[in-house]
């Protein structure tokens, strides 16, 4: 597997991103893979909510609820940081009852991707906290440890709880071949700003996939006031 260059900055910057009160303090060198697999997944485009439209990839915030779903910490951040997407992107429309996915009189349909396979690169930033610290070694033993075993806060999904996920730590040999595919995915909400926490503002990306790998750093992030 060769690693596209993920540049230190650009995770200290993703981290200070996502935490408002507390900052990156230390990067761990030694980053994990994870591949997440599902039968279905769903990463709604913003603004198609009555007939929802899925991404063809997952989204970094998608990605990091999975993982962190499995085991978290305030003083540690979880930054997905390169996506490799070992199936073929297949989309179908599926009907769900309600507007959360429970039981109603209400129905809507939604795009799903089908039978998904994802490996993603995985580094973990220490961070300031008021609260008690904990070490990048023993997060990394505890999340090892709750992914070996299935078990998490809550469970694992892919954009949608209906869409679960199976997360397993693997070695970066073990990653496998990606799908040849290049394109321009165009903005892509990456995360949101929650300054104005009544008014949280979506924070997008630019990306593109090249032969089946996507650097989820890679370009300037900027905070969208339009849905995209």
């Amino acid at each position: 597997m060769q690693l596209p260059v993920v540049g230190r900055s650009n995770i200290i910057d993703a981290a200070n991103m996502l935490s408002q009160h507390n900052r990156a303090v230390k990067v761990d060198p030694n980053y994990m893979v994870i591949r997440i697999t599902g039968e279905h997944a769903s990463f709604s485009v913003p603004g198609t909510r009555a007939e929802s439209v899925t991404y063809d990839i997952p989204t970094f915030a998608a990605l990091k609820g999975a993982i962190d779903n499995a085991y978290w910490h305030p003083g540690i951040e979880t930054i997905p940081a390169v996506l490799y997407v070992h199936n073929k992107i297949i989309k179908r429309r599926v009907t769900v009852n309600g507007s959360n996915d429970m039981v109603s009189r209400n129905q809507r349909s939604i795009e799903c991707l089908e039978d998904v396979n994802y490996s993603v690169v995985v580094y973990l930033v220490e961070m300031t906290s008021i609260q008690e610290s904990m070490s990048l070694a023993k997060y990394r033993q505890m999340l090892i440890r709750n992914i070996s075993n299935g078990v998490g806060y809550e469970p694992s999904f892919l954009g949608k709880r209906m869409c679960m996920a199976n997360l397993q730590v693997i070695d970066e040999k073990d990653v496998g071949c990606t799908q040849p595919i290049t394109e321009d995915l165009g903005n892509m909400r990456f995360a949101s700003d929650y300054t104005d926490k009544y008014n949280p503002i979506p924070i997008c990306r630019h990306m593109k996939i090249k032969n089946g790998v996507v650097n989820l750093l890679e370009g300037e992030w900027y905070r969208c006031y339009a849905n995209v």
